[in-house]
């Protein structure tokens, strides 16, 4: 596991205004992650005094930190993060505290079905940007690429209703795994990205969905 010190960018002075500071994602799992996520909770009443400090101005390049304010942190059913919903809440509850305690540890633990259809309101974003592709004809942005084999896992934990795929173990299964467990739906694991692999397997995730 690949740890940080948020004392090595964050001055005391602002890790006064912070609650916690979580380390979560795949930095937590794999040896050598592409990068590291930090989410940053700072105190209630002291988010603008926190910005003011300019915390962030030292942090590597290697860290991607994501920022919360604790009024912003209330229970599994509006839990939002960003983009994301409250299956990233998961995520964040197997995270490490580097500072403070992990506060995500104190929130309810979300139903299957909750963190399923959370999941599926993320896969409506890359839908949305897979589209623009397809309407723009400009060439795929390393984003997409990047998150192409995260994308597949998520799927698998969607459509695996014996719920054997858990979340978010679902996420660090081997290609075997993936490409053995799509056959059982009629699909094939791609290791590349195209907009057309992305949209067979979404006609499966909605048709699966529909049904369920």
């Amino acid at each position: 596991m690949n740890t940080v010190d948020p004392r090595t960018f964050l001055s005391q002075e602002c890790l006064g205004k912070v609650l916690s500071i979580v380390q979560f994602g795949s930095s937590i799992h794999t040896p050598h992650p592409g990068d590291i996520d930090l989410c940053v909770v700072t105190k209630k009443g002291n988010f603008f005094e926190f910005l003011l400090a300019k915390p962030f101005a030292s942090v590597p390049a290697s860290i991607d930190v994501s920022l919360v304010r604790e009024e912003e942190i209330g229970n599994p059913g509006s839990f939002r993060f960003g983009s994301h919903g409250v299956h990233l809440l998961l995520s964040l509850r197997e995270g490490v505290a580097l500072y403070g305690e992990n506060i995500f540890l104190k929130m309810p633990v979300p139903t299957t079905a909750q963190v399923k259809a959370s999941i599926l309101d993320r896969l409506y974003d890359y839908l949305y940007e897979v589209r623009k592709l397809e309407t723009s004809c400009k060439g795929v942005e390393s984003g997409l690429r990047k998150r192409w084999p995260k994308f597949q896992r998520l799927v698998l934990f969607l459509l695996d209703a014996g719920d054997k795929a858990t979340f978010p173990e679902v996420l660090t299964v081997t290609d075997s795994v993936v490409e053995e467990q799509f056959k059982n739906y009629g699909l094939q694991y791609q290791h590349e990205f195209t907009t057309t692999g992305f949209e067979r397997i979404w006609e499966i995730v909605l048709a699966h969905n529909s049904q369920s």
